[in-house]
């Protein structure tokens, strides 16, 4: 394609928000140049092409040997474009020569300094926009400079450039001047010195807190070749405040170029802490078992030790001082280390190898049967005793380990120490067993260092070892280790270290040296701390080492070395070497994995810091060779855990159509198979991709699984996107009327989950209207059941039972266990909600039947569970418990959320029906920290307002705020508004509780603003918060506004089925009612009259609405918890009356009474129940109730 009449375009180079660049070659000068063509867009296509013209008009202006040029530029057809010399270079990278390095920068920073002087921010300098041209760099890209003076890329809050570069004012949004290109250049300085950026990587929020907040890690305690000069000025460089820079990129040019030319040292990796021989501290009693043990031995009586502790406990360091001990007393001491075996072969031929040193004395025929296997494991041995080959035998590796064990254990006439540590292949563990055996007999000391005691100890063994189980140190061992380092620790300082390390020798040994450098670095952060400690480790080795380094620590499992050769991209003849130098610095260990070496990391803190912190670019590059080599070599068999890994790394590459078309498929298996918590993370690592899945019907598959998923498990953040994604497919005219009916349903399926019920129905009836075109079986029951499962859970019972039949004969038809076990399942809620409990017992037996039958745990949990309510309708709570809490062991191990909130619920209620309030408030911590770990938003509402309830019931307050806290939190997290609603109607309970109107005034208020506009499909929730503002606001003496608020719920009131709901929608109204009989009008009130009048109307309405919520007394469990409300507001009613009414005075005798029985019946009721919170004011008023009726009579 020829653009211009002499630009032949040859190939794409990349594409950002503002255009696209592709490489060109021009026909007139016979020369290759770079062509950008610009977007113009689709909403403001005026506004683009000025900008873009002024990008042009503003490169013409720059004329600088470091900045790419300008030209030629026009228009072919709509096409707006300019030309540009061709940069052909290649990227920065400069981390070894330091002085190499500031003299580049210094030619970048000259470059810069022309950019300002004519008023332009370049915006974007990082090592991709920093080209070297045979050493000579040049500054690229001016596409955000342009957008910056322009003000387009300031709008709502957006920012432009590479967040992992910008300064504190430019991810802030706020305008910038060159000294925000001064920090990128000094956030490229030290990507250059430490192999990662300042404040890392990841997620966008995440970097920009950093970049606010967090002081980088120094990269001198990163890369300790790091020279001081050039730190100090990279840390002034990238100074939070603008002020603290250096003021010009000539200023920079200076200092740079004056380090560049100047003798300054750089410093060793060991120059900043002593790097003497550290002390072993905290181990007496282990030497001195080790020096008993050594005694018994040159007695001639052999032992066996084992030494035992987690990981970085000093294992192998007390090993190296049983070594130093045994030679000291002239004791062999053949050690055998698994992490300097030879690639492939069992450690136990490096032993081998070294008795290859030694005269020992050999059974030459018993050892030249295992002639070849000797052979293979020590060529140096077999040389050495001249073994015979033609008398070789197969008798198997037991009988190999055997012989091996005999070769070492009766190689020398004295005693000999022989240690194992850090072994993992099979057949040196099997030696090893053989000679435990053996030992006793054969009288040598034998050490195994880091096995696991019940693989190492054989039942056949003749004598106990000696176990030493290394602990954690304490802080006296911790005050020795930094008297040894020359750190001065206070007591609380040490207390500190021990905090962080745990007591573990190794990870103290590296705080302390840290300290060394910088005695602050605790009061940094531990994480920055254990960043800083991971990058130099990770800069400790060569470049090699780190290339195959980076691609172990991205690997979700371990492959073996030669294809991790591949693709870190090494010469194979440096393959052994490279693993050589990771396993002695104990990065990877190699263990034999189906008869293949394979390398694995060993320490999990270098893999967060590779995966975190080296530059995207480069694991991006990484992640997609290990993908396309995987896809090569593993997805022959097709396995699932083969297609989800090199889905896994594709998404990590940025290849997300290639990853979904991998994953895709294990996604819609895992879920046909009920297999959803499995199905979590797929969906968890591809989801925030979706909008780059650019083939359509891949993106709405995609989209129809995440919302199948949260209809299974409740994670509302499987909703984002994916929902508005199928809502525009029903809208278009190519969807298909299959698929239609299948995304009506299934979005229908999730609207009920969020409660929203109306708008559910409206997606069914959508589908039907569909279905009706051409009905099929399938269809049907999928769409009959929705209808069933919506009117469920919106009471609406008759209709839910039509639905059911109907659902099962589509079901019967379909001749398909699965789909009669949901029919069945909801007929018997149907019968259950209706008060058949007989026939939903049996529907529900049935089911657990035919879902044994299927082998179908989910399903037998399914009816398991709906049994719960029939044992709760029928009373019989010691059955309910029970079963409830098996079936929450069995809803975990499933990953179901769904049901797991269900029957956290239901055994928190039934608790409290029962009177066990703390166990009821053990539950729903538990609850809640389960499904705050499983990321579930799926009822955290009903749980936390059990929970805040039951706090405030205790009168513990600072609990009952904890837990609002925890829901605002998870609901600002998630973006559910219903959540957030929630909170504030908690957060104004509580206050309504505390008697504090005025803040419980604002808090309800916000909450109805925001259930607004769904107040009917959740009128219960709705009237609870509505009334309770009322009762408020008619307590600071807005009556008008209490009335407002009532006469729009008092239509919802008729149709709340919740009996508990209802009494206190009643209560509040007659409290309300109550205030106004006392206060008058309130214009009375508010003019300053004395005197109030009372209304008798008024009055008897509030008396009425009272004595609905107590009568009868004792037996209306439904409204427990109301009446407490209602026998106060009740003996409120009679009192005030009885001060101001004489005419009262006949009924109020017989009032009072009836008070006084209300009250104790509370009183009893709180007791009860264990609920403090109402106790002292009901006695309080029950004494006033009776001394007034006293007084009376």
């Amino acid at each position: 394609m020829i653009i211009g009449g002499r630009y032949e375009l040859l190939k794409k180079l990349g594409e950002g928000g503002m255009g696209e660049v592709y490489m060109a070659f021009d026909t007139h000068t016979k020369s290759h140049v770079a062509i950008k063509f610009a977007f113009l867009g689709s909403r403001d296509p005026e506004s683009e092409k000025k900008r873009f013209f002024r990008e042009i008009e503003l490169l013409k202006s720059i004329d600088h040997p470091n900045i790419v040029k300008l030209l030629d530029s026009g228009q072919d057809g709509e096409n707006l474009y300019y030309v540009m010399e061709y940069i052909q270079g290649h990227e920065m990278r400069e981390r070894e020569n330091f002085k190499r390095l500031a003299g580049l920068l210094a030619i970048v920073a000259n470059a810069l300094s022309a950019l300002h002087q004519k008023g332009i921010v370049h915006g974007d300098v990082k090592p991709s926009n920093i080209m070297l041209v045979e050493n000579r760099p040049v500054l690229l890209d001016f596409g955000v400079a342009i957008a910056n003076m322009q003000g387009q890329l300031r709008k709502g809050g957006e920012v432009s450039g590479t967040v992992g570069y910008m300064s504190p004012e430019g991810v802030m949004g706020q305008k910038t001047d060159g000294r925000s290109d001064l920090y990128s250049l000094g956030a490229v300085l030290y990507e250059q010195l430490t192999g990662c950026l300042p404040f890392g990587e990841g997620q966008v929020q995440n970097q920009i807190f950093r970049i606010l907040h967090e002081k980088p890690i120094r990269p001198s305690l990163v890369n300790p070749r790091v020279p001081e000069e050039l730190e100090e000025i990279c840390l002034k460089l990238i100074n939070k405040d603008p002020g603290s820079r250096y003021q010009s990129g000539k200023e920079v040019e200076d200092v740079l170029l004056s380090f560049s030319r100047g003798v300054t040292e750089e410093k060793s990796a060991g120059s900043a802490t002593n790097t003497a021989r550290i002390p072993l501290v905290g181990r007496e009693e282990e030497v001195s078992k080790f020096s008993d043990c050594l005694d018994l031995l040159m007695l001639g009586e052999g032992k066996t030790v084992l030494v035992q502790g987690e990981s970085g406990i000093g294992k192998t360091k007390l090993v190296e001082e049983f070594q130093m001990m045994a030679l000291s007393r002239k004791v062999k001491f053949i050690l055998c280390d698994g992490k300097q075996a030879w690639p492939g072969t069992p450690a136990i031929g490096r032993v081998l190898d070294e008795l290859a040193g030694y005269d020992v004395m050999v059974d030459r025929p018993l050892v030249s049967r295992f002639s070849k296997q000797i052979e293979l494991l020590s060529p140096l041995f077999f040389k050495k005793h001249n073994l015979d080959f033609s008398a070789c035998t197969d008798d198997g590796r037991e009988q190999f380990s055997a012989v091996l064990a005999k070769i070492l254990l009766y190689a020398f006439n004295g005693g000999v120490v022989f240690a194992f540590d850090g072994i993992t292949d099979p057949q040196t563990i099997d030696v090893c067993k053989e000679m435990i055996i053996a030992a006793p007999k054969a009288k040598n000391l034998l050490v195994f260092s880091g096995f696991d005691p019940e693989n190492i100890q054989p039942q056949k063994a003749l004598a106990l070892p000696v176990v030493l189980d290394l602990k954690p140190l304490g802080r006296s061992e911790i005050m020795k280790l930094a008297d040894h380092l020359k750190v001065s620790l206070s007591d609380d300082l040490a207390d500190e270290v021990l905090r962080f390390s745990k007591g573990i020798p190794k990870s103290t040994i590296e705080i302390l040296r840290q300290l060394a450098i910088n005695p602050s670095a605790l009061s940094d952060g531990m994480e920055d701390m254990k960043n800083s400690i991971s990058a130099r480790r990770f800069a400790s080795v060569g470049r090699n080492a780190r290339e195959m380094l980076g691609v172990i620590c991205l690997l979700d499992r371990p492959l073996p070395s030669r294809m991790i050769c591949v693709i870190a991209r090494l010469p194979e003849d440096q393959l052994g070497n490279t693993i050589d130098e990771l396993v002695s610095k104990g990065f990877v260990r190699e263990t034999l994995l189906d008869g293949e070496l394979v390398v694995e990391p060993i320490l999990p803190e270098v893999v967060q810091f590779v995966r975190g912190h080296v530059p995207v670019r480069e694991l991006t590059e990484l992640h997609r060779r290990i993908a396309e080599h995987l896809e090569k070599t593993l997805n022959e068999d097709g396995k699932a855990e083969y297609r989800k890994e090199v889905g896994s790394h594709y998404i990590e590459a940025g290849e997300y159509l290639r990853a979904a078309k991998y994953l895709m498929p294990v996604l819609q298996e895992m879920q046909s198979k009920y297999q959803f918590a499995l199905c979590n993370d797929i969906i968890n690592k591809l989801l925030p991709h979706l909008n780059r899945i650019t083939d359509r019907e891949v993106a709405l598959s995609f989209s129809l699984s995440c919302v199948a998923q949260f209809v299974n498990t409740g994670m509302v953040p499987f909703l984002k996107d994916t929902s508005e994604m199928l809502e525009q497919a029903l809208l278009e005219e190519n969807t298909r009327e299959n698929m239609k009916i299948k995304y009506a349903t299934w979005l229908g399926l999730a609207r009920a989950r969020l409660g929203e019920f109306n708008n559910a129905l409206a997606h069914f009836e959508f589908a039907w209207d569909f279905f009706t075109l051409a009905p099929n079986d399938e269809d049907g029951f999928y769409l009959t059941r929705a209808f069933s499962e919506v009117y469920i859970n919106s009471s609406q019972f008759e209709k839910a039972k039509k639905y059911c039949l109907l659902n099962m004969k589509y079901a019967k038809k379909l001749k398909n266990d699965n789909r009669l076990f949901q029919s069945l399942n909801n007929l018997g809620i149907v019968r259950m909600m209706t008060g058949e409990n007989d026939e939903a017992e049996k529907t529900f037996r049935k089911n657990i039947a035919l879902s044994r039958k299927v082998g179908s745990q989910l399903q037998e949990v399914t009816s398991m569970l709906n049994l719960v309510g029939v044992y709760s309708n029928r009373k019989e709570f010691d059955k309910t418990i029970s079963l409830l809490l098996d079936l929450k062991d069995q809803a975990k191990d499933l990953g179901d959320i769904n049901k797991l909130s269900i029957i956290y619920i239901n055994l928190i209620n039934t608790y409290e029906k029962i009177y066990r309030k703390e166990e009821a408030l053990s539950i729903l911590e538990e609850a809640l920290s389960q499904l705050n770990k499983l990321s579930s938003t799926f009822r955290l509402h009903i749980l936390y307002e059990k929970a805040v309830r039951i706090a405030l019931e205790m009168e513990n307050f600072d609990l009952a705020e904890r837990f609002i806290e925890d829901l605002q939190s998870r609901a600002f997290e998630s973006g559910n508004k219903f959540q957030e609603a929630f909170a504030f109607a908690l957060q104004g309970d509580m206050m309504f509780i505390k008697n504090n109107h005025k803040e419980a005034i604002v808090n309800l208020k916000i909450a109805m603003n925001m259930f607004e506009k769904a107040k009917w499909e959740h009128k219960g929730i709705y009237c609870m918060i509505a009334h309770k503002y009322a009762f408020c606001v008619a307590s600071e003496g807005d009556i008008n506004e209490a009335r407002k608020i009532l006469k729009i719920t008092s239509p919802m009131l008729k149709e709340i089925l919740d009996k508990e709901i209802a009494g206190f929608s009643i209560t509040f109204e007659a409290w309300v009612d109550m205030i106004e009989s006392f206060s008058g009008n309130m214009e009375q009130k508010g003019s300053g009259k004395e005197g109030s009048t009372f209304s008798k109307d008024l009055w008897s309405r509030s008396y009425k609405k009272y004595r609905e919520v107590m009568d009868p007394l004792l037996g209306v469990d439904e409204c427990m918890l109301p009446r407490p409300y209602a026998a106060m507001g009740f003996t409120r009613l009679v009192l005030d009356r009885g001060r101001i009414d004489p005419e009262y005075k006949k009924m109020f005798q017989e009032d009072c009474k009836r008070a006084i029985l209300y009250l104790d019946e509370a009183i009893m009721q709180c007791q009860k129940s264990k609920t403090r919170l109402y106790t002292g004011a009901l006695i309080g008023l029950r004494g006033k109730a009776r001394g007034a009726a006293s007084q009376n009579a």
